[in-house]
């Protein structure tokens, strides 16, 4: 089957976008990284593909974010779709274990009525 216009459209905006696109599996394995995640978080997608959602998770933070993922995955609804964001006291906390300072994590959505899987959008 041939790939559209729009398809490529699509695929060109989420990969070249200023802001990060993290596609996780159920694992929290990374699968999508593209240009904003390298940008913001300081981890090339090679280095970034394969690895657990914990090399951008402080690792004070760590515990809550899994119980978070957990349910997540089983429920495919997420508090952050909902509008909910990252932000203020979060932002120092994630930025210290990025490898860049600039910019934080401010939303996560789940991917809607996918449980078992998960993108993460730091605006």
């Amino acid at each position: 089957m041939p790939i559209t216009d729009l398809e490529r459209f699509c695929r060109a905006l989420v990969r070249d976008m200023p802001d990060a696109v993290i596609y996780a599996d159920k694992e929290g394995r990374i699968a999508f990284w593209n240009g904003g995640a390298e940008r913001i978080f300081g981890f090339t997608e090679a280095e970034a593909k394969g690895q657990s959602l914990d090399i951008i998770i402080p690792e004070n933070l760590r515990a809550r974010h899994w119980q978070g993922f957990e349910a997540t995955m089983q429920t495919g609804k997420s508090r952050y779709g909902a509008g909910d964001t990252l932000a203020g006291r979060h932002c120092a906390r994630i930025r210290a274990a990025c490898r860049s300072s600039s910019r934080c994590c401010r939303s996560t959505t789940s991917a809607a009525g996918s449980p078992g899987s998960r993108r993460c959008c730091a605006t």
